[in-house]
């Protein structure tokens, strides 16, 4: 267990910038970087390189055994580390994976199928998977996963597509693919520190690196909370699709440029790369563990008073893909949409409220 989360913290890394090659503690695998992609390597080959649409063609006619194998490259997908493609997709997949290893500090059972999704997955695939209290589902029956995927390892060396691929890759893809279900079923314990080797001389930092500290700080030192979030908020870049050229956004509010949005979101701040990506996961838990209750975004508006600042953090709320119709209409419900400061997403709550009435 301990060589898997070592890998998830090269993940980490290459997300705050780290650019060269990187080598497990046993040797085993690298994380290097082969035109703009980072990824996990045995020897030559990455390590979900057996994993083609000829296996895939191979296995039709086996639903169960081919979604095994999709589940299976999802998961190894998460080492993985793209600098511009998809890079919002990919970290909000990573934090909902982070969010189920934590279960002894957060329980939603959305997780999974919410990692599915920004994988993405298809719409068919994400609703045949659910991690329960009890366990995992499939096809809404309680699973043991780990075995069917073990299963589906083992007939892995029968199919053509993979005549003469190297058994150890296979053995080494096999343990890394349990080892993250065994996580997102049991949790990490809880001394586990997920960026052991940064100093953590600030609270942005420690939130990132013990992230079960987040409750605490929001429940009981509320001051010192939105202090934090105040200072992580020009380092979240909001954009359309239409202006983004470098792909730098943490979010995009919709597909055409909106001067008012962007004029709010405009900072004059030397965004550093790590210090980016940690803000993102603080404004991320914001949005996912208080701003999705009414409650939370009514203590908002009662701690930040500036218009501004209310404007930025409704912005990214209403933009969110963590925070859906269903929260939405929880605000309705608790009349909290009535406080709401103007904005874009005034209009967009009226009319969900009136096709609701």
């Amino acid at each position: 267990m301990e060589s898997v989360m070592e890998l998830l913290m090269f993940r980490d890394q290459r997300g705050m910038g780290t650019k060269n090659t990187i080598v497990s503690s046993d040797k085993q695998l690298i994380n290097k970087p082969v035109r703009g992609l980072f990824e996990l390597y045995w020897k030559d080959m990455p390590l979900d390189a057996f994993i083609t649409p000829e296996l895939y063609r191979e296995m039709a006619g086996d639903p169960i055994t081919e979604d095994m194998l999709f589940l299976s490259e999802v998961l190894l997908d998460i080492f993985r580390y793209r600098k511009k493609k998809n890079l919002i997709d990919q970290r909000l997949k990573l934090f909902c994976f982070k969010q189920m290893i934590l279960r002894q500090y957060f329980r939603d059972t959305t997780l999974l199928r919410r990692m599915l999704f920004f994988h993405p997955c298809a719409e068919d695939f994400i609703a045949r998977f659910s991690l329960e209290e009890s366990g995992f589902f499939y096809q809404g029956k309680p699973i043991d996963l780990p075995a069917q995927i073990t299963a589906m390892f083992n007939q892995l060396s029968g199919y053509k597509a993979l005549a003469g691929f190297p058994e150890a890759h296979l053995k080494i893809a096999q343990k890394l693919v349990l080892d993250l279900l065994q996580l997102m079923r049991t949790g990490i314990e809880e001394d586990t520190d997920l960026l052991p080797e940064v100093t953590r001389t600030d609270t942005l930092t420690t939130v990132f690196a013990r992230p079960w500290t987040f409750l605490d700080l929001y429940s009981n030192q509320q001051r010192k909370f939105f202090q934090l979030l105040e200072k992580s908020l020009p380092f979240y870049v909001m954009k359309s699709w239409e202006n983004d050229p470098g792909g730098q956004a943490s979010l995009y509010y919709g597909s055409i440029t909106d001067q008012n949005i962007e004029a709010c979101f405009a900072h004059p701040v030397r965004r550093r790369r790590k210090h980016k990506y940690m803000a993102e996961f603080f404004i991320d838990m914001y949005v996912f563990y208080v701003l999705r209750d009414p409650e939370g975004v009514k203590a908002m508006l009662q701690e930040v008073t500036t218009q501004r600042l209310q404007q930025q953090i409704l912005t990214i709320l209403f933009s969110h893909p963590l925070y859906d119709v269903s929260a939405k209409l929880r605000l309705i419900q608790a009349g909290i949409d009535q406080q709401l400061p103007e904005g874009y997403w005034n209009d967009r709550l009226k009319r969900l409220a009136a096709n609701r009435s």
